[in-house]
């Protein structure tokens, strides 16, 4: 077979593949799960980004705008997955099996292994998760190409992620931290002040379409994503019969008499009899359901009277972040040690000392020689922990949250990788 036929042959079952798993994913049975009501509906615990979207799909089918959802889902991410492959294979010179080895490790979250897929779920990560690739994307043309509005493309899709997933803040955090990275390695002050004003700028309307979607949607300017309810929930999991001695009236009722509660229900990290990291961890995540939403939101009920249901949410989330807040900030070796075990539960020790090496090692290079590909490294490690560090404080550092980074960092360590063999090869 002539070798431009094989080339042909080749990208035509490429793209018959892609098409096939879109139609898959898009005629796949619908997953709701208890969060999906949140977002259809648009409860005040959840950003507006998702529940907009979903609002404009009703607006064409109000029957089957959920299908129309999961079509979009599975269209988007694929050609998002599509796209950073293909920026990744430009700039990394990757040959056509590295090419598949990165396409596969950011498609992996898609592959409906066990009848689930992200497409098929009425949740933000398959949206969410497009939308990283692609900004992060832009940020490796941005470096290889020395093209500043590439670069301003992924300050602004990195902010606005925030509207998607109030996890994803460690993007725009990240993005501050490389666009100053970005000025120690050329000394373009012009460039960072751009960058940093664009940041400043999309944060800021982040900022008032949040505060607005609250406004319109919920008659309030107050808006909270749950971290409160969050840090609340860590508190009492780690309180002992001391921690109330810590708050000071009125705080000292309520938590008292939420502790008993969680007290009784054996579900405080003191409570765990087995040991180990990984037992610790698993306890955690056990205990984090039934003290969220069988113990806490329950027994704030009592605060909530003749109020709508939004408003009760707002002050059960103002009374749980005092709660969390002051546990942190007179406990915070004990805060720390949780999420510790989350780390530790999820991988091991040896993989953070590697990835540590990687991230001072890819910085160092990056702010010395300005190497794209140190660089598009060091922001994909940067991302992972400031990810792993966002989700240990708030949830269990389960799957669902921590795949978008370590597919993105999975996929640019074997780009970094095969550049460096390319090199090597012609030195040689």
């Amino acid at each position: 077979m002539p070798s431009n036929l094989k080339k042909y042959a080749g990208s035509a079952f490429f793209l018959l593949f892609n098409l096939a798993l879109f139609i898959a994913l898009s005629r796949a049975e619908i997953t709701l799960s208890p969060d999906s009501q949140g977002y259809i509906y648009g409860s005040f615990l959840r950003a507006p980004g998702y529940p907009l979207l979903l609002s404009f799909f009703k607006l064409f089918a109000p029957d089957n705008f959920l299908r129309l959802a999961v079509i979009f889902q599975a269209g988007f991410v694929i050609s998002s997955v599509l796209w950073a492959a293909c920026v990744i294979k430009k700039h990394f010179s990757l040959s056509k099996p590295f090419f598949l080895l990165v396409y596969l490790v950011l498609l992996w979250p898609l592959l409906p292994f066990k009848g689930g897929s992200l497409a098929n779920q009425i949740m933000t990560e398959a949206v969410t998760y497009g939308l990283f690739l692609i900004a992060s994307g832009f940020f490796i043309k941005g470096l290889f190409e020395k093209s500043t509005k590439a670069l301003l493309f992924f300050i602004i899709l990195s902010s606005f992620t925030v509207l998607l997933k109030p996890q994803f803040m460690f993007m725009p955090l990240c993005a501050a931290v490389v666009t100053g990275a970005l000025f120690l390695a050329d000394h373009d002050k012009r460039k960072a002040l751009t960058l940093f004003a664009a940041l400043f700028l999309s944060l800021f309307a982040v900022k008032i379409a949040d505060k607005s979607w609250h406004y319109f949607r919920h008659g309030s300017f107050s808006s909270g994503p749950g971290f409160g309810l969050h840090m609340a929930m860590n508190a009492f999991f780690l309180s002992d019969d001391d921690t109330a001695a810590q708050y000071s009236s009125p705080d000292n009722a309520l938590f008292s008499d939420i502790y008993g509660s969680v007290k009784a229900s054996a579900v405080r990290s003191g409570d765990i009899t087995a040991k180990g990291v990984s037992a610790y961890a698993v306890f955690y995540t056990d205990a984090c359901d039934v003290i969220m939403w069988k113990i806490l939101m329950p027994s704030l009920d009592k605060y909530c009277t003749a109020e709508t249901a939004t408003a009760c949410l707002m002050k059960k989330e103002a009374l749980s972040a005092r709660i969390g807040k002051t546990f942190i900030k007179n406990n915070p070796k004990k805060f720390c040690k949780l999420l510790a075990y989350k780390l530790l539960a999820k991988t091991p020790l040896y993989f953070w000392f590697f990835m540590a090496a990687v991230f001072i090692v890819s910085g160092t290079l990056f702010i010395r020689t300005a190497d794209p590909a140190a660089g598009a490294v060091f922001l994909a490690v940067l991302m992972n922990f400031a990810n792993y560090a966002i989700v240990g404080v708030l949830a269990p550092l389960n799957n669902r949250f921590t795949f978008p980074t370590e597919m993105l960092q999975t996929a640019l360590l074997l780009g970094a990788l095969a550049l460096a063999a390319r090199k090597t090869a012609c030195r040689n």
